[in-house]
């Protein structure tokens, strides 16, 4: 499974470390990096990536404040200088936390816990598979099974169901995010399909009901790596 990245640090020395680190993990690509928190706040709110690598100690807002502005953060990696503030990592849910300097082999041992907690949210049963549509009517309440499919357009979105099919003022990121651990996955810029609904793959295509949908080639990987865990034969 591809997986994207964002690194935020104050140090360019310990960015181009990671930059170095990144491009050794054929399946991890560094969407970019950020001197200040505000640059990566920047950043995710247009783009969305799987792990964001995070100094603490930083010239406008700290690490922690970065998260806590963030309504839907990616899985963090702390990356810092300072010993003291491990305890209070966790208490963000960070995935790991890296003391400078570290190896390469450290960092490996940390993106590959990140990409494990990610696949385990995709996958995970949801007990409570509740979502609010918000429309003209109010917030309707539906099922996240039932949704086949979401299409981004422009600032909007259309979510589509079984039954009907809803108009959102939402981003496609942001959508992402909130279905991802409803079995939901991003197979193109403009689309997200719940993977269950699938039922036909076939090159650079889907079909999800009666809609055919493209696969972007930045998304393959993924998918592919979704279908081989359920294929027989």
């Amino acid at each position: 499974m591809n997986m994207t990245c964002l690194a935020v640090d104050d140090e360019p020395l310990a960015l181009d470390i990671i930059e170095s680190y990144a491009s050794r993990v054929d399946w991890l690509q560094l969407r970019g990096r950020c001197l200040t928190a505000m640059e990566a706040i920047a950043i995710l709110r247009e783009e969305s990536v799987d792990i964001l690598f995070l100094d603490i100690q930083l010239p406008d807002l700290n690490g922690f404040e970065l998260l806590a502005s963030l309504p839907h953060p990616p899985r963090v990696i702390f990356t810092t200088a300072y010993e003291q503030f491990a305890a209070q990592s966790y208490n963000v849910d960070a995935v790991d936390y890296l003391v400078k300097p570290f190896s390469f082999e450290r960092f490996l041992r940390a993106v590959q816990k990140a990409a494990d907690a990610i696949v385990h949210d995709i996958h995970a049963p949801v007990a409570d598979a509740t979502v609010f549509v918000h429309t003209d009517e109010g917030d309707v309440r539906i099922d996240a099974q039932d949704i086949l499919y979401v299409q981004g357009m422009n600032e909007y979105a259309v979510v589509r169901t079984h039954a009907r099919k809803f108009t959102v003022r939402e981003s496609l990121k942001d959508i992402e995010r909130r279905l991802a651990r409803y079995g939901f996955l991003r197979v193109h810029k403009s689309w997200i399909v719940a993977v269950n609904s699938i039922v036909l793959v076939d090159h650079n295509v889907l079909r999800v009901g009666d809609a055919v949908i493209p696969v972007g080639k930045t998304y393959r990987d993924s998918l592919r790596t979704v279908i081989d865990r359920r294929r027989i034969g």
